[in-house]
């Protein structure tokens, strides 16, 4: 059985220009980079084709494989944080052509998975008729994500329309979803959002999990800590994502921390690799 895959989130790198962010992860002896699309990092709506051709030579000399996460605060809306979503009362289809961009970097870096949240639900929409147009505007996102060949998952998060596990089931339940919707779990949101435990929700969704995003949480507050900063008991987890076999990435999701993005990074893997010190068997 292989050993679990560890990367970063570039949305913890943000001073960082994204070749930087790479070698220093590369160099830590990560095997991954989660890059969230932003103005600094894998701009697509700017950058070229052949930026992006480069970036994916880097990314394959250094051995470092990919999710793309497009999850930036303020990337389309320079005044509201994570606008528009796919529930929004304007910009919908600015939120599914930006996905579809995303959906194509990811098979140009030959990314593992493209990570989606549904938006918050806009006081503007009513809320009978959030739910036909998040599924959609999901649908649509997951077709063009099969024909290139790419997993699309879905996060739930604490203050979104889709928050929780319960809610993600329900969308796949949903006939133009059915097998086609992945989920990209994170920890801290389950301790937050769950009744269940960690351990518990990555054995229920073991065939669907793509990727993992983990760090720490203090209760119950949505507030991603460092590990050991908060009241996660990390052994179990792992158990079980061993487990599962579990081959996707793991990635440490730090975004307030950009400002001591190297010692975290550093401290993050020290963390990590505590429990990859033997080929697991």
């Amino acid at each position: 059985m292989k050993r679990l895959r560890f990367g970063y989130n570039t949305n913890g790198f943000a001073h960082h220009s994204i070749e930087d962010a790479i070698e220093i992860l590369a160099e830590l002896g990560y095997d991954g980079i989660a890059i969230t699309v932003d103005h600094n990092h894998c701009n697509i709506l700017k950058t070229t084709d052949e930026e992006i051709a480069s970036l994916s030579r880097i990314l394959e000399q250094r051995g470092l494989k990919v999710v793309v996460e497009t999850g930036a605060r303020y990337f389309l809306d320079r005044w509201r944080k994570h606008e528009p979503g796919f529930v929004s009362n304007e910009g919908r289809e600015e939120r599914i052509t930006f996905t579809k961009k995303a959906i194509d970097l990811g098979k140009t870096l030959q990314a593992e998975a493209i990570t989606i949240c549904s938006g918050r639900l806009s006081p503007q929409v009513d809320a009978e008729l959030a739910w036909p147009i998040l599924v959609q505007g999901l649908a649509d996102v997951a077709e063009y994500a099969d024909k290139q060949g790419m997993n699309i998952a879905l996060e739930p998060e604490p203050g979104m329309y889709i928050d929780d596990l319960t809610e993600y089931d329900r969308l796949c339940e949903e006939p133009l979803l059915k097998d086609r919707l992945h989920l990209a779990l994170d920890i801290g949101h389950v301790r937050c959002s769950e009744t269940r435990s960690i351990e518990e929700a990555i054995l229920t969704y073991r065939d669907r999990i793509k990727t993992i995003h983990i760090e720490d949480i203090k209760g119950d507050v949505h507030e991603h800590l460092f590990f050991g900063d908060g009241d996660i008991d990390f052994q179990p987890v792992m158990n079980a994502l061993s487990q599962i076999s579990f081959e996707g990435l793991i990635n440490v999701e730090l975004s307030r921390d950009s400002h001591r993005a190297v010692e975290m990074a550093i401290k993050s893997i020290g963390f990590l690799h505590r429990y990859n010190k033997k080929e697991r068997q």
